[in-house]
């Protein structure tokens, strides 16, 4: 930071008090531009008191420039008092409370491990190093595991901690980023997932609903039929499980055939607007009729353990959670599965993802899962050179 020019007025001189000369140094200068004289604090050292009017000229100066300029505002804040302003932002954008809080957690969690206090403190080849040697946190308590985490995790933790210096350089509370080329490589290819999910196949859809309906079971609040309901819904237009729970009677327009997702529930914050397929609409009409219009479908935190609601009807359904291949069936496979049927209809791709509500076309590796038979026929079904 360049500080203009200022001028010390003559050298260190003692004072006089009540006619007696004491041993108190002072120093005058002058700052422009209204040129006026003033007076720094004393001392009784010639040498220390000329240090200490240099020092506090600079401070005057830096005072009066952090009214025009926030770098120069917050050259003394702490890293805690720069996440306070973080997460203010972070609630002004509209993000939940959960991801709010993950978020700060992760970056705390680094601050913590690496004893960094102020924004000088950050440095890349520090985190590197720490991000290699970090390990799980124990479920039930906060002693570390011994088991490293994943590459995803720490993937996660980097770029947590860059939007954080990012958003302080873009908004003028730091000079400049210093994890600006900071980056998270791997050697060779990228690592696999360690959890792989799988699309259920129609056959085992079907059970799975039927198994749900006829279930006398209340699982996590929820009737064998509201269960029933809620994979049959899932199945066909590839909600979250939090949006799922969401979705009250008036959020369906069955003269339309569709249904709406609010803004705030949304994971992209967009009212999202999905059609419903006309064979559920007769069904949907006779279950909805009793149901208050502003109370939840499938209300309670059902959601947070969906996967283990979801087992309770699959060991019923006969449908193994973890195939051969070791690939997953959870609450969010019904998505998957959704995903998965509906590139099966050969609709143009860039209509799959605007239905999906993918924020990218390579979203679509991720979700589609077909199966091996659709690759035999799809081979099949090419045309035949001789």
């Amino acid at each position: 930071m360049n500080l203009p020019e200022y001028k010390l007025i003559g050298r260190p001189r003692r004072i006089k008090a009540k006619g007696v000369l004491v041993a108190n140094y002072y120093q005058f200068y002058r700052l422009p531009p209204d040129l006026k004289v003033m007076r720094a604090p004393c001392c009784h050292d010639r040498q220390q008191s000329e240090r200490k009017a240099i020092y506090y000229v600079e401070q005057h100066i830096k005072k009066g420039m952090a009214k025009d300029d926030p770098v120069i505002a917050c050259a003394g804040h702490t890293i805690k008092q720069h996440l306070a302003v973080y997460k203010e932002s972070l609630e002004a954008d509209e993000n939940t409370p959960k991801h709010v809080s993950m978020t700060i957690n992760k970056i705390e969690r680094i601050c913590k491990g690496l004893h960094w206090r102020v924004i000088s403190d950050i440095d890349g080849l520090k985190l590197k190093n720490w991000l290699n040697s970090l390990t799980k946190l124990h479920p039930r308590s906060s002693r570390l595991a011994k088991e490293k985490v994943s590459y995803t995790t720490r993937r996660y933790y980097a770029t947590t901690i860059k939007s954080f210096t990012k958003f302080l350089a873009q908004n003028r509370r730091i000079e400049q980023d210093p994890l600006l080329y900071f980056t998270v490589k791997t050697k060779g290819d990228k690592p696999e997932p360690t959890k792989i999910r799988r699309a259920l196949t129609p056959d085992e859809t079907n059970r799975l609903i039927r198994a749900a309906r006829a279930s006398k079971a209340v699982v996590r609040e929820l009737t064998g039929e509201q269960r029933a309901w809620l994979y049959r819904l899932t199945v066909a237009v590839g909600f979250r499980a939090h949006e799922m729970a969401s979705l009250t009677p008036q959020s369906f327009n069955l003269d339309e055939a569709c249904v709406l997702l609010e803004r705030s529930v949304s994971k992209r914050r967009r009212y999202d607007r999905v059609e419903i397929h006309q064979s559920l609409l007769d069904g949907l009409r006779e279950w909805l009729a009793d149901k208050r219009p502003d109370r939840p479908l499938w209300p309670g935190s059902w959601w947070t353990v969906a996967a283990r609601m979801l087992r309770h009807d699959m060991k019923v359904a006969d449908i193994p959670p973890v195939d051969d291949d070791n690939h997953v069936v959870d609450f969010h496979a019904l998505r998957t599965t959704f995903i998965t049927n509906l590139v099966g209809t050969s609709v143009p791709i860039t209509l799959v993802q605007r239905i999906a509500r993918l924020s990218t076309p390579a979203l679509l590796d991720r979700y589609y899962k077909p199966a091996d038979s659709a690759r035999a026929e799809a081979i099949a079904a090419m045309p035949v050179f001789m």
